[in-house]
């Protein structure tokens, strides 16, 4: 159980990553978003960094999974993870709301 935890665990955080990296290049890449045009687009931008997240999240859980065949590794990776997680979801929150 405690390895699926993980794995799920670090599917999140690799997902959540992910779109924002997604969001960033996108904005770097078209630029700042006429606030009229919102309303309606087609929001094809949205779902393709959603699937893109989804797919490295899910990535990221099985390589984590399969890797923690061991309770060392699992040890390991909550001391790793431990300190790490309240930064990295400050760090995403800001960039969520700095880049919708």
């Amino acid at each position: 159980r405690r390895r699926a935890a993980l794995a799920l665990v670090v599917c999140a955080l690799a997902a959540s990553v992910a779109y924002v990296a997604a969001c960033v290049y996108d904005r770097i890449v078209s630029g700042l978003a006429d606030p009229f045009l919102i309303v309606r687009d087609a929001h094809f931008g949205y779902y393709h960094r959603a699937a893109l997240a989804a797919w490295i999240g899910g990535a990221a859980a099985l390589v984590a999974y399969r890797s923690l065949d061991r309770p060392q590794r699992i040890d390991g990776l909550v001391r790793a993870l431990t300190p790490a997680v309240l930064p990295l979801v400050a760090i995403v929150a800001i960039a969520a709301y700095v880049f919708p």
